[in-house]
């Protein structure tokens, strides 16, 4: 097991906000986990951009087929009208066509949005590596691995309570990463214990974004809105430069 390596394990978000993608760049590998249930109206098809004309943010999502309440994000399939396509570019332009990025961010948004995939997991797989790429974040993305199934295979077998699946799940993925560290977003400390982690002789730490600013059309600024939005008035370069923005904490 190499010293200091860290993996993050997240369920693949919808054009996430920065803070997602600081995640990301901080970790030596990062894994889009699929074998948990999807929770609906949750941040895997929905997320919110900037209203130009109202203080308030808007909502873009993409439209999947009814999901029952024990169905995994890896068997959730996105609509087959492709409509919300055309309804989501049209928004996108009508919001941020005046941004100062637009003509360079714009068109591969759309490009994303266009994407031909029918599985929300892979889907929203291909718009993170893609706009990672465009970030220069050199982070390994698992998108898939037939391990996986096995590890939840064993957790569910195992004599375990269900408030510590969630702990025990990251600590075989770190062994099968061969990584000692995870790393997981600051509003998940409710959520892991840094004793449980010492126990498996792994470390825990968080990361928190600092409070990032920048002007939205002259409007009050909304925070956290999705990295389109972040994209759109700052560009790629900028917005690299915005992954630095972040703490990290420690037991």
């Amino acid at each position: 097991m190499l010293l200091n390596k860290k993996v993050a394990v997240m369920q693949p978000y919808f054009f996430p906000y920065i803070g997602y993608f600081q995640l990301i760049n901080e970790a030596d590998i990062f894994v889009l986990y699929d074998k948990v249930t999807y929770r609906k109206s949750s941040w895997i098809n929905r997320n919110r951009i900037k209203d130009k004309g109202n203080s308030s943010p808007v909502y873009i999502t993409v439209p999947v087929k009814k999901p029952s309440s024990y169905d995994l994000i890896e068997e959730i399939k996105i609509s087959e009208n492709n409509n919300w396509k055309n309804k989501l570019k049209n928004l996108i332009y009508y919001n941020y066509k005046r941004a100062a990025f637009f003509d360079k961010i714009y068109p591969d948004i759309i490009d994303l949005i266009f994407h031909e995939e029918q599985s929300l997991h892979l889907y929203n797989s291909n718009i993170l590596v893609k706009i990672c790429d465009k970030l220069s974040i050199a982070t390994p993305i698992i998108t898939q691995h037939e391990q996986h199934s096995i590890i939840e295979n064993l957790l569910m077998k195992g004599d375990i309570s269900q408030d510590d699946i969630k702990q025990q799940r990251v600590v075989e993925l770190c062994n099968l990463y061969n990584a000692n560290v995870y790393i997981n977003p600051i509003n998940g400390m409710d959520l892991y214990s840094f004793e449980f982690f010492t126990q498996k002789n792994k470390d825990l730490r968080f990361i928190e974004t600092d409070f990032i600013e920048y002007s939205q059309f002259k409007t009050p600024f909304l925070e956290n809105l999705s990295v389109i939005d972040v994209l759109m008035h700052n560009g790629y370069e900028r917005t690299e430069e915005l992954l630095q923005k972040r703490k990290l904490i420690s037991k």
